[in-house]
């Protein structure tokens, strides 16, 4: 019942950004095990700013929509 509950409220600014996230933090992996494979040097603390920022940016235009 809790979990129905959850997807009952998906909808909601909270969740929203969560799913944005949990998405963006997929894309995120993807690109960093393309790096990897590239065997390219990535500056660690300057992608994971990158990072944080574009999902801050993201959370922030939803509330603002909303």
């Amino acid at each position: 019942s809790v979990e129905l509950q959850r997807l009952g409220n998906i909808t909601s600014k909270h969740d929203k950004s969560d799913t944005l996230f949990f998405l963006n933090f997929i894309v995120y992996l993807n690109i960093k095990k393309l790096s990897f494979r590239r065997k390219r040097s990535v500056n660690m603390y300057n992608e994971n700013h990158f990072f944080i920022e574009c999902h801050l940016k993201q959370v922030n235009s939803i509330n603002e929509n909303d």
